[in-house]
């Protein structure tokens, strides 16, 4: 069954009403996801075992992932438990993305739980030039449950549910029919490797959560109860009157409102703003001043504040940033021509003067132009050959040819875009484990 954003905020906000007037501190909602594993098996030195101490080696990394995922996990288990569903499935995000709302892959997938726009529009979400519901947990959770559902409704099995939302159902039915066996779970050898180590990983954190004191994790307490308010809106409201108005720090809106693309929620919507629930009642009190116009003259302050969400947008936000890594004879000349940028404008946004020199190694952040390229993507600019590519990218020639589907002879026209290497966002958690 696909649900729409629209609908999910509303049984959203049913449930956080339910949840506030039932909601015990003693009942902890990664205790109720766990109770509920039934995938896993952990028995000392087994696959997943191991890849649960490889897990525990990287405390930072662990921790950092849980404070992104502890506003959503009270909803995760909400919808986990409304469903019926494997506790496992609410840790998918974190082996997706780490569980960053930001991600955007090389693959053009985006979100916490890295849905495919092709997929996501499928799902009901929406996406348009002002807003990405594969940004928006609200959207991108009911979308990527019921794609999951649908998986397991065809494959009967769990398992191969899960390797098909990484490969493909196709692909995991086409197997099933050429294998033709009594053992389902035999096709799995048969899959690419990163599909495979994608249900490794899964099961390895389902284990580290399943017994946190033996690898030396502790997991913090998430009682059931709301942590954040949907309000809902008529039109288009500007965050930065809501944020002045309030008191809430730009990051907590932006974070909350992860599918936004701009500082207003989109006339056309969804009509809705994600609040921090104890700010919920101040939140409606100032959006009813702005529907009114009955609120101070705060222009200034606004102002400000537009401009410092704006600044953490272009931090945030895939389409807006990218990072280069210098290389010897990199100049701010030459990356403005790379990147279509203007030099002072690079020179502006990391803080140089017009002496400084670039040095290998450093990462310069390249600002919002007119460059109109994803994360980690590359504009072949005349005189380029895949060698020079792959040099000023820190690749070989076989890399890039792969990742871009492409033969040693294929045409490198100018203008055409390749990828150029892993999403920066997600390096952290591919390089979480190998090994």
């Amino acid at each position: 069954m696909i649900r729409h954003a629209a609908a999910a905020a509303l049984l959203w906000s049913m449930a956080a009403v339910t949840l506030a007037q039932t909601a015990d501190d003693d009942v902890d909602a990664w205790s109720l996801l766990i109770n509920r594993f039934e995938l896993v098996s952990c028995s000392p030195g087994d696959a997943f075992h191991q890849v649960a101490r490889q897990y525990a080696k990287y405390p930072d990394s662990l921790q950092r992932m849980l404070q992104r995922a502890e506003p959503w996990v009270a909803y995760l288990a909400t919808e986990i438990i409304e469903r019926d569903l494997p506790g496992e499935l609410a840790l998918l995000p974190m082996v997706e993305s780490g569980f960053d709302a930001f991600a955007h892959s090389r693959r053009e997938a985006a979100g916490s739980w890295q849905l495919l726009e092709s997929t996501a529009r499928l799902q009901g979400v929406e996406i348009s030039s002002e807003y990405d519901g594969r940004r928006d947990m609200l959207a991108a959770t009911p979308a990527a449950l019921d794609y999951l559902e649908t998986h397991f409704r065809h494959l009967g099995d769990w398992a191969l549910a899960i390797h098909a939302y990484n490969a493909g159902r196709t692909r995991i039915r086409r197997l099933l029919n050429e294998h033709d066996g009594p053992e389902p779970h035999a096709i799995l050898p048969a899959l690419p490797g990163e599909t495979r180590f994608h249900f490794k990983r899964l099961m390895g954190l389902a284990c580290l959560f399943r017994h946190p004191r033996e690898h030396g994790l502790r997991l913090p307490v998430v009682p059931m109860q709301p942590s954040f308010a949907v309000i809902e809106l008529d039109t288009g409201v500007d965050l930065a009157t809501v944020a002045i108005g309030t008191g809430l720090g730009p990051r907590v809106l932006v974070e909350l409102n992860a599918g936004l693309k701009g500082t207003a929620t989109p006339q056309a919507g969804p009509h809705r703003l994600l609040v921090p629930h104890r700010s919920k009642e101040r939140v409606r009190s100032v959006v009813d001043e702005i529907a009114s116009g009955s609120g101070p003259d705060r222009t200034v302050a606004v102002e400000r504040a537009r401009q410092a969400l704006d600044r953490l947008q272009d931090e945030l936000l895939p389409e807006r940033h990218y990072h280069h890594r210098v290389r010897p004879g990199d100049t701010l000349w030459v990356l403005s021509q790379r990147y279509s940028v203007p030099a002072s404008a690079i020179r502006r946004s990391n803080g140089l003067d017009a002496s400084a020199r670039l040095r290998p190694g450093h990462l310069i952040r390249i600002p919002p132009g007119n460059r109109g390229l994803l994360p980690h993507q590359y504009r072949v600019q005349p005189g380029d050959s895949l060698w020079s590519i792959a040099r000023d990218h820190g690749m070989s020639v076989a890399e890039l040819v792969e990742m871009n589907a492409m033969t040693a002879k294929t045409p490198l026209l100018p203008g055409k875009v390749l990828s150029v290497g892993n999403d920066a966002c997600c390096d952290e958690v591919f390089q979480l484990l190998n090994p």
